[in-house]
């Protein structure tokens, strides 16, 4: 069996073991549990023999102290963004950062010569709307060439389909976006039943010159695929039961509090062979518009999984209506608001960009820098920045990271509530910015979140509203000791020097 269908298996194995242990993310709502899952899954898979014949052995082997030092490890490889080694994970795989954001990681594998070994790699980033971490590859494609035609050949043979009380989706509903360089994806939703069901299929292949052999073999296998699900409906049906069932709960919470998240259907999802049924939630996006978020199937981890959208979903709907009271829809930080100010002399232009493209990058050229790239990012209904300040330092969206630093106990319990230019002076930096809690990691670093001053804007117009939104403690918070009385703060000069 090849490694990505052993990951595959591990995967949801490993993440209803660590969505219990916790429901931060990685700062583009990939849930960090995932994230964790799928760099476990990679060291079990290259680290173990017959991995299929006891899977869940070998997840439940590990520890909840070897689960939490994974997650503390790929939460600061992430963060600090440095190709250097950080710590390696239980069965020997190394973990790096890389500044995409995600993971370069490494796995001595022994060889059929005992005098020989070989390293596998694997470069895993975040991809939108995809849970986990991912092998390298495009985030999105423009659709390619021959899509058009492929779509109406789909529908074409979908409707040569026995009549039934299920319909398959018209043309207009086929959708082919592009996930990988070198895979694509077929989305179409089939009606009937007690609720909708959406097939993902990753069986296509598109090419820039796509015969019409390769069209109508493609199309043909997509008509089989629908036909077994068709088939098996009543196996779907019970599944829609269930997950009714489960998220009622959660949904009546939503409904009564008026947080747009609706269970609205089955995710039926083909990979490597094997059908996954996930569940299919409407959610307001990271740009607080509709949009679709798929729950995969991990057991118990599951229901901990929806809840954990439903404080998301709350914090969305809060925001979109404090800007949508002000005239506006998102808000900005200050430090980030700083940041686009000095960069451009048209600063409403850039967050029209920004709420338009999610992601950007600006080369800042500061300090004779060949690259010095900013980066911002719209999610949550929020734009928020990563940018270095020192050799040493940098701003990490909602918190400092200091590298290669390590402080004393008692100098970290004196941090909370004092101002950010105790740690370190920038001009973006600018403003009335307190920090919140502090802690040094095993890995050599030294994080502290930051509360951020907030100011609301027009995604639209890019306009911001003389308006400021109030004070947010930062997106994932780290607990720290009560300060300890009698400890003596040390002075600025003398902890800067420190750093």
């Amino acid at each position: 069996m090849k490694r990505a269908d052993i990951q595959d298996i591990l995967q949801p194995l490993l993440a209803a073991r660590l969505h219990p242990l916790t429901d931060a993310d990685i700062g583009n709502g990939t849930p960090l549990a995932d994230a964790v899952a799928s760099a476990l899954a990679f060291d079990l898979a290259t680290g173990c023999t017959r991995i299929m014949a006891r899977a869940q052995e070998e997840v439940d082997a590990l520890t909840d102290d070897q689960l939490r030092d994974a997650i503390e490890l790929v939460r600061d490889a992430i963060a600090i963004n440095e190709n250097r080694q950080l710590g390696t994970l239980p069965h020997g795989a190394t973990v790096k950062g890389r500044s995409d954001p995600g993971l370069d990681m490494a796995r001595v594998q022994p060889t059929k010569d005992p005098k020989k070994t070989r390293t596998l790699h694997a470069y895993m980033n975040p991809l939108r709307g995809i849970p986990g971490l991912h092998e390298y590859g495009d985030r999105g494609l423009p659709e390619r060439p021959g899509a058009e035609r492929l779509r109406h050949e789909i529908a074409r043979q979908l409707a040569t389909l026995p009549a039934c009380d299920v319909a398959p989706a018209g043309v207009d509903d086929i959708k082919l976006p592009t996930r990988w360089k070198w895979r694509d994806t077929l989305e179409l939703p089939i009606r009937g039943g007690p609720g909708t069901t959406f097939l993902h299929s990753e069986h296509i292949t598109m090419t820039e010159k796509m015969l019409d052999i390769d069209i109508a073999l493609q199309a043909a296998a997509t008509r089989e695929l629908v036909a077994r699900v068709i088939k098996d409906r009543d196996k779907v049906d019970r599944a829609y039961g269930k997950m009714v069932a489960e998220f009622q709960g959660t949904m009546d919470k939503a409904k009564a509090e008026g947080v747009p998240f609706t269970f609205n259907g089955i995710h039926i999802h083909e990979r490597h062979g094997t059908t996954h049924i996930d569940a299919q939630f409407s959610v307001l996006g990271n740009d607080l518009e509709p949009t679709t978020w798929i729950a995969p199937d991990y057991g118990a981890g599951l229901k901990k999984a929806v809840e954990n959208q439903l404080g998301t979903q709350r914090k969305r709907k809060r925001i979109l209506d404090e800007a949508g009271a002000a005239g506006g829809r998102g808000r900005v930080d200050q430090i980030t608001l700083n940041a686009i100010r000095a960069l451009t002399d048209d600063p409403e232009a850039l967050l029209r960009r920004i709420a338009r493209d999610r992601n950007v990058t600006i080369d800042a050229g500061r300090n004779g820098k060949k690259t010095d790239p900013v980066r911002l990012a719209w999610k949550n209904g929020r734009v928020e920045s990563s940018f270095a300040l020192t050799d040493k330092a940098s701003w990490n969206y909602t918190r400092l990271i200091f590298k290669g630093v390590q402080l004393p106990e008692a100098v970290l319990m004196t941090l909370p509530g004092k101002p950010i230019s105790t740690l370190v002076e920038h001009p973006f930096l600018e403003g009335d910015h307190v920090i919140r809690s502090a802690r040094c990691s095993r890995w050599g670093a030294l994080f502290a979140n930051i509360g951020a001053t907030w100011t609301i804007f027009d995604a639209e117009t890019g306009k911001t509203i003389d308006l400021p939104a109030e004070e947010d403690a930062a997106e994932e918070k780290i607990a720290v000791d009560e300060v300890v009385g009698g400890a003596e703060a040390p002075r600025q000069g003398d902890l800067l020097d420190l750093l």
